[in-house]
């Protein structure tokens, strides 16, 4: 069953709303939990969604244009997800496949730029070169990204 929303709201507006509303009713309770890792509540994830959108926007991205993030699963991951779908459109990719399985998800998704993990960049980057992409890393507290050469 297709479920269709209204031309006139965006995905992105309801994700970036209900993650405010959330924050703003209940800042203090869990939102984002990992084994081994200190629980992100609701207020700190909507920060750090803020922080990844606030990021995208400086690299250049709109509404509109596609993200890739390649990033292991865990809440770096789910972090940057819930902020690149705040600010614009997602296309998401397992870190672990070859450059010949990216290149053409990133080239057919027309990918603005990709978020990787800090340090780790093996054959995204050679993949991102290819195709003229940025490439952002994200470090484990998702609070900072810099672009890398591709």
């Amino acid at each position: 069953m297709k479920t269709h929303l209204p031309l006139s709201v965006s995905v992105d507006d309801r994700v970036a709303t209900r993650l405010r509303r959330q924050a703003a009713s209940t800042p203090s309770v869990d939102a984002l939990l990992a084994p081994g890792r200190a629980a992100l509540t609701c207020q700190a994830l909507w920060q750090q969604v803020q922080d990844v959108t606030a990021a995208l926007a400086a690299f250049g991205v709109t509404r509109g244009e596609r993200v890739g993030v390649v990033l292991p699963n865990g809440p770096e991951m789910a972090v940057a997800l819930l902020g690149v779908a705040a600010g614009t459109a997602c296309a998401t990719l397992n870190p672990t496949l070859q450059a010949a399985e990216l290149r053409l998800p990133f080239d057919d998704a027309h990918t603005r730029l990709v978020l990787v993990p800090a340090g780790e960049c093996g054959p995204i980057c050679a993949v991102a070169r290819e195709l003229g992409l940025a490439v952002v890393d994200v470090d484990a507290s998702v609070r900072t990204a810099r672009v890398g050469p591709p």
